[in-house]
């Protein structure tokens, strides 16, 4: 068995000496995992990580003769000592009838096999089963009807790709070109798509590409899914080349996508997937005459990993990459008769950008000059992730010239004081004079990223900038100007928790005080665009579902408007909140109407004082364990009179005992980024209405607690945060027991 370790990628530089590029690299280990002395040869096969099992989804195939063929879906993990054990068979018995079409997921951590059955050779599937795994050898199998006469059956292959996550709900999709063009010529993808493991198939999903040639006929559509990137791999029937396209989410369950163009340009790709911030890619030049190895793309950078296996023999073919997770890619492939598989095990991030500080063009990789100043523009897609975090890595030689703590300042309208997105920072020494840093980023405040082509800067000292583009929204927004779409489409008006609405009210001033007057869920949030713009953020946990009239306009007609039923759906995950209300006049103590503090707060004039008993928390964690609805973070929360001149700081920065305003990590010594600050927004009040008021949030995750309760004595365990209310600023201290 091969193993390769510790091996340095080798980047091809002549490009970053004529482009403007990035050059990086990370250490990538090979491991032969599988030949044919070890494998059972599939007709066709998927990859999963699952359950700490390397796991094969194997359609087999066996010819007894010219006119017997039989098939079955077996499931084998890979055993620590490196064998294929088979663990079950999706159906109990081989059958003769086609298994036409087949893909597999990770979904709710289980596995769910797609499979769908015709009774002759390349006839059109008419039985379709969902097969689900919560053990590798439990199966749940059951037959589920998908349209797949909306789409051409031509595009329709196999494949495994990760789940989609839309806002707090995840779907597996099945895609196909559909026929119907529109009158701009755009080309669409449907996906149907689940959210049930593959048991009913309620949701259509649209995939539109502009300006594509339409005397270009296109089939196998392919599926890609990571994280907040969603793409497809098809295929021009004319010149047999693969094309990759990129897909943004617009809203609803649209998205919108376009053609990548990749340094190698015109080369024929056997697979390709997006992976730490590069694009993975089995190329070789369009007569497959060259060796057919793995790119590693980004821009106008290619790299090639020396000792990833590179094939030069002609019967290469049905090359394959499959993600297991944030740090390894099966890749497997076939040669003749002889299939191969290796772990490609990824250590370290991605290297975004170089600063050497030299003003020379080209001198920094990755920094383009505008004008005077010298950027360095991230795409938060690009970022490398990890379960909970994104991480944004740069190199600087000598350390960076300025306090880059609080980099990235975010805030949703010019309303509200800014936050910091970056909650940690990591130094290690790269080489020499070297160092990387890692800006963290949490996951948590994905939500907010609602708002389109925001890019945050970074002063890293001289003319220096790195620049964060925030492109990538996973929420799932529902838009009052799009009534065409809604009415054409089967979906139920239904909004979830952490949903966004973008409300667009009419100019005569007829729903004047909508947004105040409709029921929305308590908490709902929101910020104000202008008198007649509204976006609408619905709270992370809806108690009661309930149904609402939402207007909507025809064809951006801003005017005539439809009033429509929308159905709000419970759930969710839970957070108490402690804290004051000053939406309520009659006691402030009692948080948005549901959570009564009052056994915890003293209110003396103008001063207000907050105990925050954390035992609660761990006390919850442990009672908690299994039960995704309730957090075990403790969640503090202000809702304060909005004020102009008296902007409300907290969280972001807090005062301490002597009135100094002091950054809130600093204030703790939060250097893991224990504590998450929520931006501000303005949020509905069911007790005043009419008025605007604005909340701010800190949540005390639980490890933040554990090493509090650890070092008690070491940390100070008062801040002191100020709402101007009734005419007077309000002192409110927050006691940490």
């Amino acid at each position: 068995m091969l193993h390769l370790k510790k091996v340095f990628c080798v980047f091809i530089c002549v490009l970053f000496l004529l482009k403007k590029t990035l050059c990086f690299y990370f250490n990538v280990e090979s491991e032969l995992i599988s030949d044919n002395e070890n494998f059972k040869q599939c007709h066709k096969e998927h990859y999963l990580s699952f359950k700490g099992y390397i796991t094969q989804v194997c359609l087999d195939k066996k010819v007894e003769n010219e006119k017997k063929t039989s098939y079955n879906i077996i499931i084998n993990y890979l055993s620590g000592k490196k064998i294929w054990i088979e663990s079950s068979q999706v159906l109990d018995e081989y059958t003769e009838k086609e298994i036409k079409y087949f893909y597999s997921f990770k979904n709710n951590d289980k596995i769910v096999v797609i499979y769908c059955l015709s009774e002759k050779k390349n006839a059109i599937p008419n039985e379709c089963y969902t097969s689900i795994y919560d053990e590798l050898n439990h199966v749940i199998t059951k037959p589920i009807n998908i349209e797949l006469e909306t789409m051409d059956l031509e595009s329709l292959t196999n494949y495994s790709t990760n789940e989609l996550k839309l806002g707090d709900r995840t779907f597996i999709l099945i895609c196909g070109i559909t026929s119907k063009k529109d009158l701009k010529n755009n080309f669409y993808v449907v996906c149907h798509g689940s959210n049930d493991e593959g048991i009913t198939w309620e949701y259509q999903f649209l995939l539109s590409v502009p300006k594509v040639n339409s005397d270009i006929m296109y089939h196998h559509i392919i599926l890609k899914v990571t994280e907040i990137e969603v793409g497809f791999l098809l295929e021009d029937t004319n010149t047999k080349l693969k094309m990759y396209m990129r897909c943004i989410y617009f809203k609803e369950y649209q998205y919108e996508c376009y053609h990548m163009n990749f340094v190698r340009k015109n080369s024929y790709i056997y697979d390709l997937l997006k992976f730490k911030g590069y694009y993975l890619g089995i190329l070789n030049n369009m007569e497959k005459t060259l060796p057919s190895m793995i790119y590693y793309m980004n821009k106008n950078t290619f790299l090639i990993p020396r000792e990833i296996p590179k094939i030069e023999d002609p019967q290469y073919k049905e090359g394959n990459l499959y993600q297991l997770d944030n740090e390894r890619v099966i890749y497997n492939y076939k040669k003749g008769s002889d299939k191969f598989t290796y772990i490609l095990n990824h250590q370290g991030g991605v290297k975004h950008c170089t600063l050497l500080y030299n003003y020379k063009k080209h001198m920094n990789a990755g920094f383009i000059k505008e004008n005077e100043n010298f950027y360095c523009t991230v795409a938060y897609s690009n970022l490398e992730t990890t379960d909970n975090n994104r991480i944004l890595t740069i190199s600087v030689i000598n350390g960076v010239k300025t306090d880059i703590r609080k980099c990235f300042s975010y805030k949703l309208s010019d309303s509200f004081e800014p936050i910091n997105l970056i909650h940690k920072i990591t130094v290690t020494k790269e080489y020499e004079n070297y160092f990387l840093y890692h800006f963290y980023i949490k996951k948590d405040l994905e939500k907010y990223f609602f708002l389109t082509n925001i890019k945050l800067e970074c002063h890293l000292g001289d003319k220096f900038y790195l620049v964060l583009h925030l492109n990538g929204r996973n929420n799932y927004i529902l838009d009052n100007l799009n009534l065409g779409y809604i009415n054409n489409t089967k979906h139920n008006l239904v909004l979830y928790s952490n949903s966004v609405v973008n409300i667009i009210l009419p100019k005569n001033n007829t729903l004047k005080n909508y947004i105040y007057e409709t029921n929305f869920p308590t908490n709902t949030k929101y910020i104000k665009m202008n008198d007649f713009s509204y976006i609408l953020l619905l709270p992370s946990y809806i108690e009661n579902t309930n149904n609402i009239k939402i207007p909507f306009f025809q064809d951006n007609e801003k005017e005539n408007y439809t009033l429509e039923n929308v159905t709000i759906k419970n759930g969710g995950k839970k957070n108490n909140v402690i804290g004051v209300d000053f939406s309520n006049s009659k006691n402030i103590c009692i948080y948005n109407g549901i959570y009564n503090n009052c056994s915890n707060i003293i209110i003396e004039n103008n001063n207000v004082t907050i105990n925050v008993n954390l035992a609660s928390g761990e006390k919850n964690e442990l009672s908690n364990t299994g039960n995704e609805n309730t957090s075990s973070d403790i969640m503090l929360g202000i809702i304060c009179p909005y004020n102009e001149k008296h902007k409300n700081t907290c969280f972001n920065s807090v005062y301490n005992d002597k009135h100094q305003n002091i950054y809130i990590r600093a204030y703790f010594n939060d250097i893991n980024g224990y504590l998450t600050v929520l931006p501000n927004m303005f949020v509905l009040s069911k007790s005043d209405k009419y008025n605007t008021y604005e909340e701010s949030n800190l949540i005390l995750t639980h490890k933040f607690i554990k090493k509090f309760v650890l070092h008690k004595n070491e940390l100070t365990n008062t801040f002191v945060c100020n709402c101007h209310a009734h005419n007077k600023t309000y002192k409110i201290t927050f006691v940490l027991t």
